[in-house]
């Protein structure tokens, strides 16, 4: 049963009602904020280093350098470790990120980064507005493959 155009309503109402589709930005933006979030992560992991006794010299014990003895130094905080479930979704980052084109790979890990479009493009040797569209198109591709990994996780979790 076809219904009428006065049914329907103006066009404002059916934007704010059930007739409006999602947007590409609000479909995106979930695997924009996992990228972001995982980039973050990175960043608060301690450096993959040898042991710290390891590596112990007179200048760290500061001897004869005007240093305070027993190697204090200025340390950069890194904020609290990351937790169980941001490592579990920096997981999910790079499996997304491993099955993406390398080109898409390094745009979107530099976006997540906050690098400046100007930087990344001269990285690529693209222009800033083709870098751009490379980038929305690795997160479409990063959804679609986030949303399959989704449904095969919960599909063996029934099994």
């Amino acid at each position: 049963m076809a219904r009428s155009p006065e049914a329907l309503g103006s066009l404002d109402e059916m934007e704010g009602g059930m007739f409006s589709a999602p947007r590409a930005q609000d479909l995106l933006a979930p695997v924009k904020a996992l990228f972001d979030e995982a980039a973050q992560t990175l960043r608060r992991l301690p450096p993959a280093e040898r042991p710290q006794r390891a590596r112990i010299s007179w200048d760290d014990l500061g001897v004869g350098n005007g240093r305070p003895a027993g190697g204090q130094r200025e340390v950069q905080g890194r904020g609290l470790a990351p937790d169980a479930g941001q490592i579990s979704r920096l997981d999910l980052a790079l499996e997304i990120s491993l099955r993406l084109e390398p080109v898409h790979r390094r745009i979107i890990w530099a976006r997540a980064e906050g690098r400046l479009w100007k930087v990344i493009a001269g990285d690529l040797g693209l222009d800033r507005t083709t870098c751009w569209r490379h980038w929305q198109r690795a997160l479409g591709q990063a959804a679609l493959i986030h949303a399959l990994l989704v449904t095969e996780h919960r599909s063996r979790a029934r099994m």
